[in-house]
């Protein structure tokens, strides 16, 4: 099957603008109409239904694509052939949460994005925004509406940005200095279900929870309307708590049926009412966020009806990339490189963020674990008590759970970007509840091998490695198959 994408209204013409169309050539004619034998009359309908198709089965081809400034989402099955914009697209396979994509004749594995930028490939910007396997992880099948094939592929011409900046702004001001470090584990479809005790079991992250430090009931940190919309509702209504939190929703002025779902506002600062029509940039509200975790969190979803306060996050749209374009200014191609600092693992959610460190590796970003192919996540698992956390690493990951994989290799990496040269470097190591066994080598340089009681850290001892490749390489050897090990933080610097 060879499917043609150069425009929506080319590929998805609607069935109800068929019928009016229809309705247009049949206004004024009655008499024609009326002369015309049955024959002629049947061999009319039926050329405007083969013109329209749409008007059969016109449901079906809406689901299959929609587009969202310029970047068009396209459901694609395995084998299948698209054109977009004079380039030839086919799904060549999927393994996990990879995708094997032929591009005319440039082929290469496309990860689903978690928190990844778009890729360039030849005239266009392409990223994976979902598929069937990360569909899998969760029983909310409701968050990945939008998925109705093998896999949800976002397109755009590489000319153009994904999100026009003249009709388009980062949620929050930047007036009183904001940075968005873009490293929270609150991400696009963030399996939730770290380890034990399991908290919120088989579950993923809806939208994008953008830390906000200091942010609560704050003006300096406001937040804006993404583009110019209409106010569909505002809900004051605490969900869980008696805390003062609100939400609120805007339908896209642009893209009818795109709607952005504002969470984590302050309900006593919130400054527009259901019914008004805001401009983009305009103020809707201060934050106030979720306990001691001061964050927006921030869902766009694509609907044909408007989403409630409590089903909001049916049919989520994937837009990390384009949150990133907003932020930069573009999608960020160079890494950060560090020459000192301190990195923990599993912290537990507050004052400080939703940093977990426990993702894999992006090279923007200059920091993670270096997974494959066969960790669908995309993560490692974590634990946390009320003062600390940790990464916690063992041969089979998420046991019990839908993302249950197997590390080919007996010991896990974690690396971090930094300039050729000589560093100091030492890690924090045990669980805040199981038992550890785990090795430890820094740049191939042996940190220790240690047996850790529960709820016990332990520091190694401070060594100094060379570092030629540009990545501080933390490597983190396994025990037998029932062992457990952790990681809680990792402390460098350059020394020349």
């Amino acid at each position: 099957m060879f499917f043609r994408v150069n425009s929506l209204t080319s590929c998805f013409f609607s069935g109800n603008a068929a019928i009016i169309l229809i309705g247009v050539l049949f206004a004024g004619t009655e008499s024609f109409f009326n002369v015309m034998d049955m024959n002629k009359k049947i061999g009319l309908i039926l050329f405007l239904f083969l013109l329209f198709p749409q008007l059969s089965d016109g449901q079906d081809r809406d689901q299959d694509a929609f587009r969202w400034g310029n970047v068009t989402y396209l459901n694609i099955s395995v084998r299948q052939k698209v054109e977009f914009q004079g380039n030839e697209i086919e799904l060549l396979e999927i393994k996990n949460h990879f995708n094997k994509i032929l591009i005319n004749k440039d082929t290469f594995w496309l990860k689903v994005c978690y928190r990844s930028p778009a890729l360039e490939s030849g005239r266009i910007k392409v990223f994976a925004a979902d598929n069937r396997n990360v569909m899998a992880l969760t029983n909310d099948r409701a968050l990945h509406g939008l998925l109705k094939k093998d896999l949800l592929l976002a397109l755009a011409p590489k000319d153009q940005p994904l999100l026009d900046p003249l009709r388009f702004l980062f949620p929050i001001t930047f007036a009183g200095g904001y940075i968005w470090r873009n490293n929270e584990d609150s991400y696009p479809f963030s399996f939730q279900e770290g380890g034990t005790p399991r908290v919120v079991p088989e579950k993923q992250y809806p939208g994008i929870g953008l830390d906000v430090i200091n942010g609560r009931g704050s003006v300096r940190f406001s937040v804006i309307a993404m583009e110019t919309g209409k106010v569909v509702w505002v809900d004051t209504r605490s969900e869980s708590s008696a805390q003062p939190r609100a939400s609120l929703c805007v339908s896209s002025n642009s893209s009818p049926g795109v709607y952005y779902i504002y969470r984590g506002l302050f309900s006593r600062e919130i400054f527009v009412r259901a019914g008004q029509t805001v401009e983009k940039g305009e103020e809707l509200a201060f934050l106030w966020g979720d306990g001691l975790w001061e964050h927006l969190q921030l869902g766009i979803v694509y609907s044909d009806s408007v989403p409630s306060p409590v089903r909001w996050s049916r049919n989520m749209i994937n837009f990390f990339p384009q949150l990133m374009e907003l932020y930069y200014g573009k999608q960020p191609s160079g890494g950060q490189m560090f020459s000192k600092g301190q990195i923990f693992f599993g912290a537990p959610t507050g004052a400080k963020g939703n940093i977990k460190n426990v993702s894999a590796y992006e090279h923007y970003q200059g920091t993670g674990w270096k997974l494959g192919m066969w960790n669908t996540a995309d993560k490692v698992e974590w634990v946390s008590n009320k003062t600390t956390g940790n990464a916690r690493l063992s041969k089979t990951l998420f046991e019990g759970t839908p993302a249950k994989c197997t590390n080919p290799d007996n010991h896990y990496d974690f690396e971090i970007d930094v300039r050729a040269g000589i560093y100091r470097v030492r890690a924090a190591i045990g669980d805040c509840f199981v038992q550890t066994w785990q090795k430890v080598e820094f740049e191939g340089v042996t940190g220790g091998t240690y047996q850790i009681n529960p709820g016990l850290f332990t520091w190694t001892p401070e060594r100094t490695v060379r570092v030629k490749d540009g990545k501080l390489t933390v490597r983190i050897y396994l025990g037998d198959q029932n062992q457990k090990a952790g990681l809680s933080s990792i402390v460098f610097q350059q020394v020349y």
